[in-house]
């Protein structure tokens, strides 16, 4: 079997990234569960317009912290997008975390 070495991966993200990231955390509450969260709700839990927090989604999407769904209803309407944050996303948050315990 091959040597392992421990890696090591810095990610950077913005306050408005972070912010969301956060409220992300605290509504889904543990790794890897999903939750249908209108985006309303993060407008009005951190402030932002609702492009922002569009935009901020997409990005933590593409970075890898989270996954999101479109979800419909019984009657072919669109409901909420579910949103699940990643096992990294969790690795940042609890630096994020820290990081504001200090």
């Amino acid at each position: 079997m091959a040597k392992q070495t421990p890696q090591s991966v810095r990610i950077q993200i913005n306050e408005t990234d972070r912010a969301l990231l956060v409220a992300m955390g605290e509504r889904v509450g543990r790794p890897n569960a999903r939750v249908s969260i209108p985006n309303r709700d993060f407008v009005d839990r951190i402030n932002m317009s609702a492009q922002t927090v569009r935009r901020s989604c997409q990005k933590l999407e593409r970075m890898g912290l989270i996954r999101s769904w479109r979800t419909k209803r019984a009657d072919g309407s669109f409901d909420a997008n579910a949103y699940e944050v990643t096992l990294v996303g969790w690795a940042v948050l609890k630096g994020v975390w820290e990081q504001d315990k200090s």
